[in-house]
């Protein structure tokens, strides 16, 4: 197994405001800490945001609620340069028994920013979650007018049918606010209830609010053209329920770890003892390596690249795992995934810990695998992936090394033949190797002790001229002097062609061929010149 512990992040997260709906009781949602829509036009647009009865979470009431139902937070903040804040909530939505909503793509729930802490009154930024019939998704400011993007399954979400009468699964509404040319951008995204797994990644928005000026989060069940419907007539949503209400301005600090646990396999062999895999150096032309050194700069020893079957002269080929960040809440980690070999993706809070698998292992596809990972609720994680050989037939070679010998990764013993030796007195039997198998073989004959170029070395030098030279080949040429050994042949198809004999015979051409190199031994001609009188023997 090879096992790379790649990354820490430090997560530094201040809490503005949080909110559990624990101490609502069954009341309305406001005090000190919420200002929510009061419409003394219509009695109708009062109170709608309470809590459950049991302190578990807030129901926002959509079977009443129109559009533009706010309720802020009354606790303001403000960012500069690269400071950055998210605004999340556990959410799921109730949905009648009318069945899909003809009128399609509507919001019911959002995230916002405000410039003021009164729901009636500053400058207003939110990314609606809107019923598109069949499925839920996001629209751009929730305007009826702008475009709509994703579209997650109601039956994802819990629904028996699409849609069906029942609650939603909980989801993770998340909105990340942050700084861009002077002013603020607002991006929402949604989550399973982890809070860690994408199911939308929405298109990030750019306000007209300067950055630095105090905002306000909220909710809001948007904007939309029917203003005289409720939020479950036009829609079909009778409620909305929401849960852990969070604002939290975050800080975020990652760098690589140096530190590294490689751990051989058995079946790795090295006849020669020299650190490194057999196999594995005549797969990259490595032999004449030293494992303690590294070949290409690229950070990781011959030893454990031979480990963990990467390219040692080739800097790009490395276990190596990258960390990028694709919001100001969220990390992409990446790493090479090598076919033949399983991988994992594994996280920690503590390196004291144990580590908690991310993912499934998987068998790598020769490409570079990603996975997002959100932050917002993190103060300190460990990354790392772990690469193990895969031997399917389990005939205790590895995959990769059956791919090259040229045998069967998934039938045992594919390159051999059982032998039974019935003659104690000559217990021997005669093999023969072809094909690339035979190349292999030949790579670790013992080295000629004279000048000669060996069997190894003229095997060596006959895959690489296949597959294109590497500069430890053009060394080991240099210094073995193959290129006395070599013999260039040039042929001209731009000859004399004989005229038809009428039997069928005109198609011979005749040419020049030049034949050069040290070994030749030139000015002899074997066999005889071709007759060229018409009706000859030729």
């Amino acid at each position: 197994m090879v096992s790379l512990v790649g990354l820490q992040l430090n997560v530094m997260a201040s809490t503005i405001f949080y909110d559990d709906f624990g101490s609502y009781g069954s009341g309305s949602v406001g005090g000190v800490d919420w200002y929510p829509k009061w419409d003394n036009n219509d009695a109708t647009q009062r109170n709608l945001l309470s809590g459950d009865g049991s302190g578990s979470y807030a129901v926002l009431d959509t079977s009443a609620a129109k559009v533009n139902y706010h309720c802020i937070v009354k606790h303001g903040f403000s960012l500069t340069g690269s400071e950055i804040a998210t605004i999340s909530t556990s959410m799921r939505y109730q949905h009648n028994a009318a069945g899909e909503t003809p009128r399609k793509n509507k919001p019911f729930f959002s995230l916002l920013i405000n410039t003021s802490e009164n729901w009636w009154s500053g400058t207003l930024e939110y990314k609606a979650v809107v019923n598109r019939g069949g499925a839920i998704g996001l629209a751009h400011d929730g305007g009826g007018g702008l475009w709509v993007e994703h579209w997650i399954n109601h039956t994802t979400l819990g629904f028996s049918d699409n849609p069906a009468a029942g609650l939603s699964d909980w989801i993770v509404v998340k909105s990340t606010v942050s700084v861009q040319n002077g002013v603020y951008m607002f991006d929402t995204d949604l989550y399973q209830a982890d809070g860690f797994t994408l199911l939308a990644n929405g298109t990030p928005q750019v306000s007209t609010i300067a950055a630095g000026t105090t905002i306000y989060a909220g909710i809001t069940t948007g904007w939309n053209s029917y203003t005289s419907m409720t939020i479950e007539e036009m829609n079909h949503i009778s409620a909305v329920h929401i849960d852990n209400f969070s604002i939290q301005k975050v800080e975020q600090e990652a760098f690589l770890l140096s530190s590294m646990e490689l751990v051989p396999n058995p079946e790795q062999m090295d006849r020669d003892e020299n650190g490194l895999a057999d196999i594995w150096e005549a797969r990259y032309a490595a032999l004449g390596l030293a494992a303690s050194d590294d070949s290409d700069g690229d950070g990781i020893s011959n030893a454990d690249e031979s480990l963990a079957g990467t390219n040692p002269l080739d800097a790009l080929s490395a276990f190596k795992i990258a960390l990028t960040n694709v919001k100001e809440d969220m990390v992409r980690v990446g790493w090479p995934s090598a076919i033949h070999r399983e991988h994992q993706l594994q996280s920690t809070a503590s390196l004291d810990a144990g580590w908690t698998a991310l993912m499934s292992a998987e068998e790598g596809s020769d490409t570079w695998r990603e996975m997002d990972l959100d932050i917002s609720q993190t103060t300190s994680a460990f990354f790392r992936v772990t690469s193990a050989s895969v031997d399917s037939d389990g005939d205790g070679v590895q995959d990769w090394i059956e791919q090259l010998m040229g045998s069967d990764p998934a039938v045992a013993h594919s390159a051999q033949s059982s032998t039974t030796y019935t003659d104690p007195d000559n217990p021997s039997s005669t093999v023969e190797f072809s094909g690339d198998l035979s190349a292999f073989n030949e790579v670790f004959v013992e080295q000629s002790p004279s000048n000669m170029i060996s069997e190894a070395q003229a095997a060596r030098f006959l895959m690489q001229a296949t597959f294109g030279p590497r500069y430890a080949d053009i060394q080991e040429v240099r210094t073995v002097g193959i290129e006395d050994e070599v013999v260039t042949f040039v042929s001209s198809d731009f000859g004399r062609k004989l005229p038809g004999n009428g039997r069928g015979s005109d198609h011979a051409w005749g040419g020049n061929t030049m034949v050069m190199g040290e070994p030749v031994d030139g000015g002899k001609v074997f066999g005889t010149f071709p007759d060229l009188t018409l009706g000859g023997d030729d």
